[in-house]
């Protein structure tokens, strides 16, 4: 049985301050596949003052270099595309055609922001007022 005991927090695989364990079931043969440690408050406070404490450095990123992100995650998930696709059914027991469409349809939605971001206008006008589209803050 697999056992994830780890969080992404901050760039890093960390060890939760939980100790409530969650066991999966197989949607078909019913029998436990995997035991999943989870997050508490506290492990949502860390995982909220890590996005925080990003903010200020990616508002500053450029169009080209979010472009290059989304990018790279798109072909992140599509060279995982047959695993991820495996996985769904696996784990929900979907119809591969499902799993494949969904798989699909969430790298592509990267791409389709990359085209979005291409010729996006931070700057319009409403009558007489300049509306800046820009990060201000967190929020949380």
């Amino acid at each position: 049985m697999k056992t994830i005991d780890t969080l992404y927090i901050n760039g890093q695989h960390v060890t939760p301050h939980g100790t409530e364990v969650l066991t999966l079931i197989h949607p078909v043969s019913e029998q436990p596949v995997a035991q999943v440690r989870l997050a508490d408050e506290e492990d949502t406070r860390l995982a909220i003052a890590a996005a925080k404490a990003a903010f200020p450095q990616m508002r500053l990123s450029t169009r080209e270099q979010r472009m290059i992100w989304l990018q790279l995650l798109h072909d992140a998930v599509k060279a995982r595309e047959d695993e991820l696709v495996e996985i769904m059914v696996d784990e929900y027991g979907c119809p591969v055609a499902f799993a494949q469409s969904t798989v699909a349809r969430s790298y592509n939605s990267f791409l389709q922001a990359v085209d979005l971001l291409k010729d996006y206008s931070f700057e319009s006008q409403a009558g007489v007022a300049k509306v800046i589209m820009e990060p201000l803050a967190w929020s949380g």
